[in-house]
C-alpha cells in the first residue's frame, strides 16, 4: 500500500538527498550545481530548511519512492 504524506526532514533527509541526486543525473543543468557531493548534500538540505519549502513523499513498504517539492517565496507577481 502507498501512503502519501508531508515529508520528515529529520527521517527522510537521506532518501530525499539521493532521490534529488538521481533528479539532478537525468538533467542538463549540472553545472549550476554544487561540484562536491559535500556541497550538494548541503545545499540540498539548506533549501529544506528554508521558510516556505514544503515536500511530500511517497512510501510504500516502509521506502520513500517518490516525492513532491514546493518552494514558496514572496515574488513581485505572487
Amino acid at each position: 500500500m502507498m501512503i502519501i504524506r508531508p515529508a520528515n526532514f529529520e527521517v527522510d533527509a537521506q532518501a530525499i538527498i539521493e532521490g534529488a541526486k538521481d533528479f539532478i543525473s537525468r538533467m542538463d543543468y549540472t553545472d549550476f550545481l554544487p561540484k562536491t557531493e559535500e556541497k550538494l548534500n548541503f545545499a540540498i538540505l539548506r533549501i529544506l530548511s528554508l521558510p516556505g519549502a514544503e515536500v511530500t513523499v511517497a512510501e510504500q513498504d516502509g521506502r520513500i519512492v517518490g516525492g513532491l517539492g514546493v518552494f514558496y517565496v514572496p515574488h513581485l507577481w505572487n
